[in-house]
C-alpha cells in the first residue's frame, strides 16, 4: 500500500463481466456471411476430396459428375454434405447469439428467414417440396440448438442489465 494520499486505494475486487455488448446490425450480416461462406468452402473441400478419391480409382470426370448428379437425398455423399451443413448451421446459430447478445431470438429468426429465402432461390429447382421442407426443418433446428447452447453457457448474464 502506498502512503501517497493522492492515489486511490488498491482493491482485489474485480468488476463483474458479462458476454459483452451485442450489435444486431453486425450479428445478422456476419452470421449470414459465416453460414454461407463456411458452408460453401467446406462443401467445396469435401467435393474435391471425393472427386480426387474417384479419380484415383480411374473414373473420368463425366463419370464423377454422373455420380454426383444421381445421388439421392439420403445417399452417403449427400448425408456427408448434410452433416457439414448442419454443423456449420449450429455454429452459425451460436455465433449469431454471441454477436447479438441482447436480441438473440429476434436476430436468429431474421437470419433464418433470410437464409430460407436465399436457399429457396438457390435450391428450389433441385429439390422436391418434401425434401426442401425436411432440410429447412433440420437447418432451423441446428441454428436454434446453437443459440440455445450459447444461452445455456451465459445463463447467469441472461436478461440482466448491461455490465459494461
Amino acid at each position: 500500500m502506498s502512503n501517497n494520499i493522492y492515489e486511490p486505494p488498491q482493491s482485489n475486487v474485480t468488476p463483474p463481466t458479462g458476454p459483452g455488448k451485442g450489435n444486431s446490425g453486425r450479428a445478422i450480416p456476419l452470421t449470414l456471411i459465416f453460414d454461407y461462406g463456411v458452408t460453401h468452402l467446406l462443401t467445396f473441400i469435401v467435393a474435391a476430396f471425393i472427386t480426387s478419391f474417384y479419380m484415383s480409382q480411374g473414373k473420368s470426370l463425366e463419370d464423377i459428375t454422373a455420380i454426383f448428379e444421381a445421388a439421392g437425398l439420403f445417399s452417403s455423399i449427400n448425408i456427408l454434405f448434410l452433416a457439414v451443413g448442419l454443423s456449420v448451421s449450429f455454429i452459425s446459430g451460436y455465433m449469431c447469439a454471441k454477436w447479438s447478445v441482447k436480441n438473440v431470438w429476434r436476430d436468429i429468426v431474421i437470419v433464418m428467414v433470410i437464409s430460407q429465402v436465399i436457399e429457396t432461390f438457390l435450391y428450389w429447382d433441385r429439390l422436391s417440396f418434401g425434401e426442401y421442407m425436411f432440410l429447412t426443418v433440420l437447418d432451423t433446428t441446428a441454428m436454434v440448438l446453437g443459440v440455445n447452447r450459447w444461452i445455456k453457457q451465459h445463463k447467469k448474464y441472461w436478461n440482466k442489465p448491461d455490465l459494461h
